[in-house]
């Protein structure tokens, strides 16, 4: 409830509210927003980078030219306090130790981890990662523990990813343009909001979703809003019900 109610919830907030005033040409509340970001939480260092992908995109959407000199000249403030940020991070406070905190930049360990969490943001339970090793090796108490739950999960589960399919390429055959768009966004604001975390194989945890899972949030509200709405009930009943069997 720490990580949540503190550092999580404030993360969320202020991060997306330097974005919407990023946006909206106010820089001065964004950069206090970015700033309240950081205090809230280290993960607050993507900031700089989900701006510019929001600028970035929400050019393209209006179907104009990016300004990238522009762009870089708006986030100046933002990475000179970067810096400083992280002059202060590493010479007088120092990151973060401890057992799980070990860094590996493994392409394999990288892939695993975003699969990971990808899984996660459809509402696989986090304890599953416990009782399945390499290769999708089963841990036989995975069938002790979860025995009345994990079948209808996994169940429940695949039946989720293929309506998010079918609601993909429904869309896609629909509006193609603006379905590509949206799917490279969020699927670019998912991989630059888990980035400070992807590469801690060992320290992966469903609380660092807080800002990539508004990537997923985005694409699944374009592609419902486009399709009959018994898909999108059928959706929700699965989604609802695999949440209550996961908690």
């Amino acid at each position: 409830l720490y990580f949540l109610s503190t550092q999580e919830l404030g993360l969320g907030i202020f991060v997306l509210l330097s974005c919407i005033f990023f946006l909206k040409d106010k820089t001065s509340l964004s950069l206090i927003f970015f700033i309240m970001a950081l205090m809230s939480k280290e993960t607050a260092v993507i900031t700089p980078f989900l701006l510019a992908t929001v600028v970035v995109f929400d050019r393209l959407f209006d179907r104009k030219e990016p300004d990238f000199k522009k762009l870089i000249y708006r986030l100046v403030p933002y990475l000179t306090i970067l810096v400083i940020y992280f002059y202060f991070r590493i010479f007088h406070y120092g990151f973060t130790t401890g057992d799980s905190y070990v860094w590996n930049f493994s392409v394999k360990r990288l892939m695993n981890t975003l699969t990971w969490y990808f899984v996660w943001s459809f509402n696989l339970p986090e304890s599953l990662v416990d009782f399945l090793g390499p290769g999708i090796h089963i841990n036989p108490n995975l069938w002790l523990y979860w025995s009345k739950q994990i079948i209808p999960i996994l169940i429940l589960f695949v039946v989720e990813i293929f309506v998010f399919i079918y609601a993909f390429v429904k869309s896609l055959i629909i509006n193609r343009k603006p379905v590509i768009g949206l799917f490279a966004f969020s699927v670019l604001w998912f991989l630059v909001s888990i980035l400070p975390v992807a590469f801690l194989p060992l320290h992966k945890f469903t609380f660092y979703l807080t800002l990539p899972l508004i990537g997923i949030v985005f694409l699944l509200s374009y592609l419902f809003t486009n399709l009959k709405s018994k898909i999108y009930i059928i959706f929700c009943i699965v989604w609802i019900s695999l949440s209550i069997l996961t908690i």
